[in-house]
């Protein structure tokens, strides 16, 4: 699932992968860079810092998530529906105060 709101993105599938397969979720660099950048993501996690959040589930499962803030270009809402489609998402969401700036 992709939510999309009115100058934010939530990225749950890819805030997971991340934890679990730097590699297979595109961070560059070599295993070292890769282990690092994962420390530093579940060390924001953990402060709730740079919209990163830990959330354990009744199961004891840790799962994370990822909010960033952006100003939503012309292409947006096509660009992110494409994203969320390829990514795998089976749902796809979007709250804004304004309207689309064409019909999409």
């Amino acid at each position: 699932m992709l939510v999309v709101t009115q100058g934010g993105l939530l990225m749950p599938q890819w805030a997971n992968q991340i934890i679990a397969d730097p590699q297979a979720a595109g961070v560059p660099g070599d295993g070292e860079e890769r282990r690092k950048t994962r420390e530093r993501i579940i060390h924001f996690a953990e402060q709730g810092r740079m919209g990163w959040r830990r959330t354990k589930l009744p199961d004891g499962t840790l799962r994370y998530n990822l909010w960033k803030y952006y100003r939503r270009p012309p292409n947006c809402m096509k660009a992110l529906a494409w994203t969320s489609v390829l990514e795998g998402a089976k749902l796809f969401f979007c709250w804004s105060y304004d309207p689309p700036f064409k019909p999409i």
